[in-house]
């Protein structure tokens, strides 16, 4: 949540740090994992980025960090084909995109299944950032795909995705996932749920768990 509140106030943790008058060590600790702040310091930082905090209890679909461990045991490819629900192949599109040389990041649920998160994939549906120089050519690449062009799949790519900048924003805290010989860009858990609460934040519980998931791996 402090990273996230920072990144849409467009701090650098040195100004917040100061702002806050912690060591910019410990600001850092906070937001990694490596240290927890307490509730009241949670409450400086959200109120000096300009936001206000709701506690709430988020629905999280069951999602603990065993069944996180159990999908990270799996390699990238069979995190995906378990969760994918119909005949639509995620993967597929993203060894095209892939394969064409453009640079993306991948987002979205997809990107989620690929961290760990265990719940099934609810659509036909892969969302890309694109490099503003790659677009054209990664839309030509997955234009060549049956089940996108013609069947129920469905590709979107998003030049800015809400509470982003875009492509290079992604890309400096991205995932290189290693998905049947090719590299792919996955945004980041943090950045995932920066992106979901800046829209409805429906993901919102599910994307938390998955994130103390991964961090209690060893």
């Amino acid at each position: 949540m402090i990273v996230v509140a920072r990144r849409r106030a467009g701090l650098t943790q040195a100004r917040l740090a100061v702002a806050l008058g912690v060591a910019v060590e410990t600001l850092a600790a906070w937001e990694s994992g490596a240290d927890d702040p307490s509730y009241r310091q949670v409450q400086d930082v959200v109120a000096l980025c300009g936001f206000d905090l709701h506690v709430g209890l988020p629905h999280a679909d069951g999602v603990t960090p065993e069944r996180v461990a159990a999908q990270l045991r799996l390699a990238p490819a069979a995190r995906l084909a378990g969760l994918a629900v119909g005949p639509f192949d995620h993967r597929e599109v993203l060894l095209a995109a892939a394969g064409s040389g453009a640079r993306f990041v991948v987002i979205g649920e997809v990107a989620a299944a690929l961290h760990g998160w265990p719940v099934p994939l609810a659509g036909h549906r892969v969302e890309l950032v694109p490099h503003p120089a790659d677009h054209d050519a990664l839309l030509l690449a997955l234009g060549q795909l049956e089940h996108v062009a013609h069947g129920p799949g469905r590709v979107d790519l998003l030049e800015t995705p809400r509470g982003t900048t875009g492509h290079d924003d992604l890309a400096a805290d991205a995932r290189t996932i290693r998905l049947d010989g090719f590299d792919v860009a996955v945004a980041s858990l943090v950045d995932l749920l920066r992106i979901d609460q800046a829209g409805d934040g429906h993901h919102v519980g599910v994307l938390i768990a998955t994130l103390a998931g991964v961090r209690d791996e060893p």
